[in-house]
C-alpha cells in the first residue's frame, strides 16, 4: 500500500498526538492555593454567567456548557460532593472556554524528484523531473477550558483546572469533554 506524503503525515501526526496527550486529546494542568484547608469543603453551586460571552465563546455551542456542568457535577457527587442551593455553598464553580484557529506548517525542505511524463498534441516527454517542495499546512481550532473554584465566604479562587486541546468547528464531543474535566478532578481536593 502506497501512502501519499499528506496521508503519511496526517497519520504520523495522529499517532504523535495520541501517544503525547495519552489518548485524552486534551492536556490537562491543575493548581490550587495550598493554603486553603479542602476538607471544610462538601458542598458546592454554579456561579451564574454574567456579563457578556467572550468572542471565542460564540463559536462552541451552547450544550457544551451543559456537558460541562454535567461531568463536573457527575465527578463531584461521586467524590461526595453535594450541590446546594445558592447561598449555601462551601465553594462556587464556574467555567470559561476561548478558541484559538492554529495552523502548523511543516516544510520539509525538499522536493521529490522522479520520472514523470508529458504528452501534448504534438510530441510525447518522458524524463526526470522535479515536483517542487513537500509543505504540509494542518489548520486546526484549539480550545482551552478552565474550571474555577471560588470560596463562598472570601470570594477567593482555591482551585483551577485548565484543560487544552483540538477540536471539532463546534466543540468538544461528549467522550472527549468528559475526558478532559474527569482528568482535571482526578486530583481533586488536592492532597496534602
Amino acid at each position: 500500500m502506497i501512502f501519499s506524503s499528506r496521508t503519511s503525515f496526517a497519520l504520523c501526526f495522529g499517532i504523535i498526538m495520541a501517544a503525547v496527550s495519552g489518548c485524552s486529546f486534551f492536556s490537562v494542568e491543575t493548581d490550587y492555593d495550598p493554603m486553603v484547608d479542602f476538607s471544610r469543603y462538601h458542598t458546592f453551586t454554579w456561579m451564574p454567567r454574567t456579563g457578556g460571552t467572550p468572542r471565542d465563546s460564540l463559536k462552541v455551542s451552547p450544550l457544551v456548557g451543559k456537558k460541562i456542568q454535567y461531568t463536573v457535577n457527575r465527578v463531584l457527587k461521586a467524590k461526595g460532593y453535594r450541590p446546594a442551593e445558592a447561598g449555601r455553598a462551601d465553594f462556587l464553580i464556574t467555567f470559561h472556554i476561548g478558541l484559538k484557529d492554529r495552523v502548523e506548517v511543516t516544510d520539509y525542505g525538499y522536493g521529490y524528484g522522479g520520472f514523470r511524463g508529458r504528452s501534448t498534441r504534438f510530441n510525447n516527454y518522458w524524463g526526470a523531473g522535479y515536483y517542487g517542495r513537500d509543505i504540509e499546512v494542518y489548520n486546526f481550532t484549539e480550545m482551552q477550558l478552565v474550571l474555577d473554584f471560588v470560596d463562598s465566604q472570601t470570594n477567593e479562587l482555591i482551585w483551577r483546572g485548565v484543560a487544552s486541546g483540538v477540536v471539532s468547528n463546534t466543540g468538544a464531543d461528549d467522550k472527549r469533554i468528559d475526558a478532559a474535566v474527569s482528568k482535571m478532578l482526578e486530583n481533586f481536593p488536592p492532597g496534602p
